[in-house]
């Protein structure tokens, strides 16, 4: 049960830095559990923390992002243990929205791509 790899994107006024983590995808369901403060902290724990900190994308299942300036969040999970039905992700980001009170929260159903569009600053910016 490997779980796939997870990038975590922290963006501000000052740009965005990445995090990576081995086995992420399949812990990211919880891990944002944690709420704004301790999601932050715990992404600042993991690898990396500068801008080019991208694996390569054959190991990667889950991206996360955190635009801090704006409140917002993209999040796409697809680890190997579980594929998530339409209904468990509509109730898992109601959770998420509960524990992220002021957040935008939504499924990047396009997954890193939409990541990459939001910091390029693109569709729906």
């Amino acid at each position: 049960m490997s779980g796939g790899h997870a990038h975590y994107v922290i963006a501000d006024r000052d740009g965005h830095r990445v995090w990576s983590r081995h086995r992420g995808a399949y812990t990211l369901w919880h891990d944002v559990l944690r709420g704004p403060d301790g999601t932050v902290a715990f992404i600042r724990d993991q690898k990396g923390g500068t801008a080019d900190f991208w694996m390569n994308s054959v190991w990667w299942n889950a991206v996360l992002l955190l635009d801090l300036t704006r409140r917002e969040m993209l999040v796409h999970i697809l680890d190997d243990v579980r594929d998530p039905s339409i209904p468990e992700i509509r109730v898992w980001l109601r959770v998420v929205r509960a524990v992220w009170p002021g957040w935008e929260v939504t499924w990047a159903t396009r997954s890193l791509h939409a990541v990459m569009e939001y910091l390029d600053g693109g569709a729906g910016r």
